[in-house]
């Protein structure tokens, strides 16, 4: 066993730092714990995104350097000089909230996808109200009021995200454009004023722009939305490669003894799933009216999300693939519907290694179609 260690971590929510996120617990633990440990070094990446990480930025590097110093007293001196003697309390209060939220939750998944366990509309209301009643303790103290003005905009941006999340889930593409246009834009004046990081501009960009954009082109007319799919799918893992073979593409299929899980609203590792490296399938049904051919031009099934290389089955026959992961994609689904239940079918190839524990299809799934005209 090795006598002497390095370390190296991330000081932010990997492939996010959008919204406010603390680990205050984690290096009043960790770093000291290391320390007797023989640790000789450490390496923590860190975005200096004061709005949305100042505490435990602060606490990360004078434990580094004072690794046996008490953890609890550098912060209660942080916070009563950074927001002053009487609203400091306050800000402990909120930063604590955000730290207490993450550390309980029962879930591994990077960047976005769970946002929403830490951010309950509980917590969301308490940061609220401890953020206003700073403010009110702040009054008349010009420099203590803005920097809890600057923690209150790193907090807007988990409550827009939030309402982002929701537009999406919901199919109403339109509205998250809008909301997420207003999103990157408070995340570019942050960074304009100094205190945001330019690295939040970009995963808004790479991880949330493209699904946007690509969902509102998606629904915008002639096109209409008709349904989102169920958020529970059967699922089950392939890890021999033999779905095909033994049918799981096909209606007649019994896929009752299959696991049922969430797919947009949980991801696999926060249904308590374990994140394997192999095929997943998933299926489910949708229904279609005697006389939707009369109603309906065109056909589309639009897949915001999935983390894996798809392939899709719609009633045993294969209409469409995607091979690259992440990435939105739509199939026609025109000629292979029938009027009734459809089985839909979905083939993961999620064998690529991934740090993210996300796994398989991870945003909704919307049933578009394009009217006929009137006539």
């Amino acid at each position: 066993m090795a006598k002497q260690m390095g370390y190296r971590a991330y000081n932010y929510n990997l492939a996010e730092c959008t919204v406010p996120f603390s680990k205050l617990s984690v290096w009043s633990h960790d770093i000291p714990y290391l320390y007797r440990k023989n640790l000789i070094g450490i390496s923590i990446e860190t975005l200096p995104a004061w709005h949305i990480y100042g505490p435990h930025i602060y606490l990360s590097i004078r434990l580094s350097y004072q690794p046996e110093a008490d953890a609890n007293a550098l912060m209660d001196d942080y916070f009563t000089k950074f927001y002053g003697d009487k609203a400091g309390q306050a800000m402990k209060e909120y930063w604590l909230t955000i730290d207490e939220a993450f550390a309980k939750m029962r879930c591994h998944s990077g960047s976005f996808f769970a946002l929403h366990l830490a951010y309950t509309p509980d917590v969301v209301s308490r940061c609220q109200a401890l953020l206003e009643r700073a403010k009110e303790l702040a009054q008349g103290v010009p420099v203590y009021l803005a920097r809890i003005t600057m923690a209150e905009e790193g907090f807007q941006n988990a409550v827009q995200y939030l309402q982002l999340r929701d537009a999406i889930n919901q199919g109403e593409f339109a509205s998250a454009k809008t909301i997420y246009e207003k999103l990157l834009e408070r995340a570019k004046a942050q960074v304009k004023a100094g205190y945001g990081s330019q690295y939040t501009v970009t995963y808004l960009q790479r991880f949330l722009g493209g699904i946007v954009d690509r969902g509102a082109a998606a629904t915008a007319p002639p096109r209409r939305l008709l349904q989102v799919l169920s958020d529970v799918w059967r699922f089950t893992w392939d890890e021999r490669g033999e779905g095909l073979q033994l049918g799981y593409h096909l209606p007649q299929t019994d896929d009752s003894r299959w696991l049922q899980v969430a797919t947009y609203s949980k991801t696999l590792d926060a249904q308590g799933l374990p994140d394997k490296k192999t095929i997943l399938w998933y299926r489910t049904s949708f229904r279609l009216p005697q006389d939707y051919q009369r109603l309906y031009q065109r056909l589309f099934l639009f897949f915001a999300e999935v983390d894996g290389t798809a392939t899709v089955y719609l009633n045993g026959h294969q209409i469409g693939e995607q091979k690259e992961r992440r990435v939105p994609f739509e199939v026609d689904i025109t000629d292979g519907a029938k009027a009734g239940d459809n089985l839909l079918a979905v083939r993961v190839d999620h064998s690529r290694i991934t740090e993210l524990f996300l796994g398989g299809i991870i945003r909704p799934v919307l049933l578009i179609a394009v009217e006929r005209e009137a006539r």
